[in-house]
């Protein structure tokens, strides 16, 4: 219930907003996320690092069908964004553009790109 309420007031705050106000909403909530929950700027993550972070959903894509199963998220924090693949899964609810995310993995490299593969995940808020 506090999510759901706290989610109208955010989507009702960035109603009519810019991209850039949007993006900057973005990176104040990241900041409060990382005091409290101590998470780590995705700017600053090295392959190979255990690492907690939480962001916001930017894209969501799946696998070609002749490819390996997989749903792929773009995480963004306001500093850098990184890629989430779960294997063998074509879609987790919740896991939408706007969804905003506390995850843990560990950090590998997936077509030239930071990535998490079979992230742990929470789904904090829905933005919109």
């Amino acid at each position: 219930m506090l999510r759901e309420t706290f989610s109208a007031l955010r989507a009702r705050f960035f109603s009519g907003k810019s991209e850039s106000e949007i993006r900057l909403g973005n990176q104040l909530w990241a900041q409060e996320i990382a005091q409290t929950q101590g998470t780590l700027p995705i700017s600053q993550v090295k392959q190979r690092e255990r690492v907690k972070l939480a962001g916001t959903v930017q894209s969501v894509t799946f696998s070609a069908p002749d490819a390996t199963l997989s749903l792929r998220a773009t995480l963004y924090d306001g500093s850098a964004s990184l890629v989430l693949c779960w294997l063998g899964r074509q879609e987790i609810p919740g896991i939408r553009p706007g969804a905003q995310l506390l995850v843990t993995g560990m950090v590998t490299t997936l077509d030239g790109s930071y990535a998490i593969i079979n992230p742990s995940y929470d789904i904090l808020l829905f933005e919109g």
